[in-house]
């Protein structure tokens, strides 16, 4: 068998941080090995949802009142499919049936990042990696639960998958307490997303191009979780300072008067708009993470709903970078002070190479 590493991650997600991340630690395996690929295993989930006469009716009025919206989004998968199929360095298509095959092929086996090991997704043991032998290379890069701690129902499979991997790594402080506390495997490590591991300068090179989309100088905002204050601030911010307001949306939300909506940017313009933008607000974690990246002048606004565990990342990104006093917690516009950039890329320099020595260690034979 040929020394050659596959990486499962959720890389068919039509979602930009989900493509980007899985992208970045592709190119960046491929560069430390000379031979990886994305195992292109596909997660058929077999759900026949019972709808009501009255719940179609409703769906497809809906359709037809924001058609130009529902438009936009079909062209945006459309483009992140020939993303998918053009830019990732893919297997063959497997399945939960045929998975185990991949055994022959690669010799290491990497999961990450995104939330991997949150069990209530389907096939969810397969990211666990339980297909792969014993003496195959199991390895985690900045894997993710999605919640604080794992629930009673899936800390048994958990223990049992997690305890089996020859190195961890997570991406937040949350996933740091999990692995010790309930998996009770102490030699854990915190890594930064994927994303991180490609430059600014080699994700130039790489997908963006020299022209930017919008000519105008524009304030980017960047919605994937429900916003409360940010929308509002960023009106107030792009009047004061004569910024055009440019919205990415993650589906199909209400336009908003007087912006440039988007809908349906392939994952190359994604990039271009944070790139060219001159400030950035934002729910996201990859928003923040390329904003920050880039090295662009961004805000952040955490989720107001507490049930979730998305500010996590959030609140761990930020604190290791060293980026203070960008939360948006109102509408009123705060005094503005300079990001300290000279700190904040001394962390990113440090923890990516942390990331990197992190994989070229893992990776030895």
């Amino acid at each position: 068998m040929a020394n050659k590493t596959g990486i499962i991650t959720f890389h068919r997600a039509y979602n930009y941080g989900a493509l980007l991340q899985a992208y970045a630690l592709q190119n960046k395996v491929s560069e430390i090995t000379g031979n990886a690929e994305i195992i292109d295993f596909v997660n058929y989930v077999d759900v026949k949802k019972k709808e009501s006469f009255k719940r179609k009716l409703i769906l497809l009025a809906r359709e037809i009142l924001y058609l130009d919206r529902t438009l936009g989004y079909s062209k945006r998968k459309k483009k992140m499919d020939n993303f998918i199929n053009t830019k990732m360095k893919l297997s063959k298509p497997y399945d939960v049936n045929t998975i185990k095959e991949t055994n022959a092929i690669y010799d290491s086996f990497i999961v990450g990042s995104d939330q991997v090991w949150n069990m209530s997704f389907e096939n969810s043991d397969i990211y666990l990696l339980k297909f792969v032998n014993d003496t195959n290379k199991k390895i985690s890069y900045a894997a993710s639960f999605g919640y604080s701690r794992i629930p009673d129902q899936y800390l048994d499979l958990s223990i049992s998958g997690i305890k089996r991997f020859d190195n961890i790594a997570v991406r937040e402080t949350s996933g740091i307490d999990i692995v010790k506390e309930q998996i009770k495997r102490d030699d854990v490590v915190l890594t930064i997303d994927p994303t991180f591991l490609l430059t600014k300068k080699e994700w130039k090179d790489k997908l963006i191009s020299d022209t930017p989309i919008q000519k105008c100088k524009y304030l980017l905002v960047y919605l994937v979780t429900t916003q409360t204050n940010l929308l509002e601030y960023a009106k107030k911010y792009a009047a004061k300072h004569g910024l055009k307001l440019c919205i990415i949306y993650n589906g199909t939300e209400s336009k908003v008067k007087g912006a440039i909506n988007l809908y349906n940017l392939g994952v190359e313009e994604f990039l271009n708009y944070f790139y060219n933008a001159t400030t950035i607000m934002t729910t996201s974690f990859h928003g923040l993470a390329f904003s920050l990246n880039f090295n662009k002048n961004v805000y952040y606004e955490l989720n107001s709903n507490k049930k979730t565990n998305s500010n996590d990342r959030l609140i761990t990104l930020a604190a290791s970078l060293g980026l203070v006093d960008r939360e948006i917690t109102g509408t009123e516009l705060k005094e503005e002070k300079e990001i300290d950039w000279q700190l904040v890329n001394s962390n990113m320099e440090r923890i990516r190479n942390d990331g990197i020595n992190y994989l070229k260690n893992a990776l030895k034979k």
